[in-house]
């Protein structure tokens, strides 16, 4: 019983930091409901299948910066629409339904810059660097690269930079 209340309330929770990136409110009355509905149709069906704990909730509650969370999100949401898309159990066909439009809606309004930034992420990370064209880009981007690692490292240069820019833009 614990255990179904702590899936449900992951569910729950998942829906909710989606909300709060949403420019949208989700009914999370009614998501809640289609979340138990959902669960109870699987732990009657295996009650031992979830035992091993969340999957998704322990990655999401490790980050906390806005933008990193929304990035799982997206990947999250991209892994239920698909476990949903195929799933058709006439029992809580109802709900599955509602969670999937929400996750959609969700998908396409809030979660699409991080979908185009997994897909950047995805193309850098399959870059050839044994190719000697990749080596002379990179070559010339390699200073800007270090850069931007010291104004990650130092965020006192960034606010100088920033003042300079207004004092520049005054003077005109």
């Amino acid at each position: 019983m614990a255990l179904r209340a702590s899936v449900i309330f992951q569910c729950v929770l998942i829906f909710f930091c989606i909300g709060c990136c949403a420019s949208y409110p989700l009914n999370l009355q009614t998501l809640k409901a289609d979340c138990a509905a959902l669960m109870e149709h699987f732990m009657s069906t295996n009650p031992n299948g979830a035992n091993d704990g969340a999957i998704f909730q322990k990655k999401l509650d490790t980050w906390k910066e806005k933008s990193v969370k929304q990035l799982f999100l997206s990947l999250i949401v991209d892994k239920y629409l698909k476990m949903f898309g195929s799933l058709k159990i006439g029992s809580v066909q109802k709900h599955i339904d509602n969670i999937r439009e929400e996750l959609s809606k969700a998908s396409k309004d809030v979660l699409k810059p991080e979908e185009q930034l997994m897909k950047d992420l995805l193309d850098l990370k399959s870059l050839e660097m044994g190719d000697i064209k990749v080596q002379q880009k990179a070559a010339m981007e390699l200073y800007s690269i270090f850069q931007e690692i010291n104004l990650l490292n130092n965020p006192t240069i960034k606010r100088k930079r920033n003042k300079e820019r207004r004092r520049r833009g005054s003077k005109n």
